[in-house]
């Protein structure tokens, strides 16, 4: 619960003054860590790629990270989106945003739940 309730704040912060920093502090909190070193570097890795990926498309904040630390996250190419997301949403307490509206109902496609936006090809805009 701890590690949750710290992530929702610092998202809160992230959200409501976007920048590099706040951000970056956020993406630190809500990220994993494994004490399983290989696990931790691509699971932090991907998770912070998606963090920064997300908040530079929806809040205009840290594009200039997205490049650099996605280059190392392989699973970006290799992973179909729907699981990419769920992932996403797994690490990154999903459970506890305030709101997750269709996330992980199977019944939904991922391109209607809250928060995602898909191209014509139904890859994430």
């Amino acid at each position: 619960y701890e590690q949750n309730h710290i992530c929702n704040v610092f998202e809160q912060i992230c959200v409501e003054s976007p920048g590099q920093l706040t951000c970056e502090a956020a993406a630190q909190k809500c990220c994993p860590i494994s004490k399983d070193s290989a696990v931790q570097e691509k699971g932090e890795t991907q998770c912070k790629c998606d963090f920064h990926t997300f908040t530079s498309a929806h809040l205009g904040v840290g594009a200039e990270l997205v490049e650099e630390i996605c280059r190392d996250a392989d699973l970006m190419s290799t992973t179909p989106v729907k699981e990419q997301l769920t992932i996403f949403y797994n690490q990154s307490g999903g459970d506890h945003w305030s709101n997750n509206d269709g996330w992980l109902n199977h019944t939904i496609h991922y391109c209607d739940w809250y928060g995602v936006t898909c191209n014509e090809n139904q890859g994430i805009k």
